[in-house]
């Protein structure tokens, strides 16, 4: 399996809309992949490891695919579209790491 972290940086500057984030362009997302989607999970970030410490990422989404072909046929459509929906609820970018699940 295949996993897909899509994670969108802390910071005093960063806006971020989960409302937006969780009921649009989720949905949109996981529309646009399809059948190659197996997966996805959406996480708001709450604290660090240290106490009174802000959260590294204010949310973060994790979408799973079978195999990385699948990840590349999903990503490929109307990719343009995914990233143009960012400017809608957040004004970072998101770091996306793509991984191999082992356990």
């Amino acid at each position: 399996m295949i996993l897909v972290n899509i994670m969108h940086p802390n910071s005093t500057e960063a806006k971020f809309d989960m409302d937006y984030f969780r009921d649009s362009h989720v949905p949109m997302v996981v529309e646009i992949l399809g059948s190659a989607l197996k997966g996805a999970v959406i996480y708001l970030g709450l604290a660090g490891c240290a106490r009174g410490e802000s959260a590294a990422f204010i949310a973060t989404g994790n979408l799973t695919f079978s195999t990385v072909e699948a990840l590349q046929r999903g990503f490929g459509r109307e990719s343009g579209e995914k990233m143009a929906d960012l400017a809608n609820f957040t004004n970072v970018s998101p770091q996306i790491q793509i991984s191999e699940i082992i356990v």
